[in-house]
């Protein structure tokens, strides 16, 4: 037998299956990390809705509590689960900040909620979303949903919910 120098069928056929198997790996897992990608965008989204609602509340304390600093219930601010958002004309309001009473910032909030998340219709907003009084306390609960992938969510909708005290 002589000294061959170079590489044999078998181990050049071995190198390249363990080479496409490697390269599988990667691109399952890429696939995987632009899905992660995808839903904590929308977390983030969410988080940053909730985020500017709670800054409007906080800009207008004075029409969600009274003088004794305890929460107004029927504050124009509240909206509990199953009530409709107002129906405005509000389309016309780039901002929060730019429309100045509560039933239009709300308004405005919503379609910037219904923009933003994905599967968010008028009747997820009327029948999911909720900003209320906690119990008796002077604590506000506000929640927000989307529609998420089923191994996103395990369940139809994704939530987002925060109690603070303002």
């Amino acid at each position: 037998m002589k000294n061959s120098r170079g590489f044999s069928l078998i181990e050049v056929l071995i190198t390249l299956v363990l080479t496409v198997i490697g390269v599988l790996g990667m691109v399952a897992m890429q696939t995987k990390a632009i899905q992660y990608t995808a839903e904590s965008v929308t977390r983030s989204t969410a988080v940053m809705l909730v985020d500017d609602m709670l800054e409007l509340l906080r800009s207008n304390r004075d029409k969600i509590y009274n003088k004794k600093s305890e929460l107004i219930v029927d504050s124009k601010y509240f909206k509990k689960e199953g009530e409709s958002f107002p129906v405005l004309n509000c389309n016309a309001y780039d901002s929060l900040t730019s429309a100045e009473d509560p039933e239009t910032q709300l308004c405005v909030w919503a379609q910037h909620a219904k923009a933003l998340l994905p599967g968010v219709t008028d009747e997820v907003l009327k029948s999911n979303f909720y900003i209320e009084q906690v119990d008796s306390t002077n604590a506000i609960k506000l929640g927000v949903f989307w529609v998420g992938k089923a191994d996103e969510c395990g369940e139809d909708l994704c939530t987002y919910s925060v109690v603070v005290e303002i």
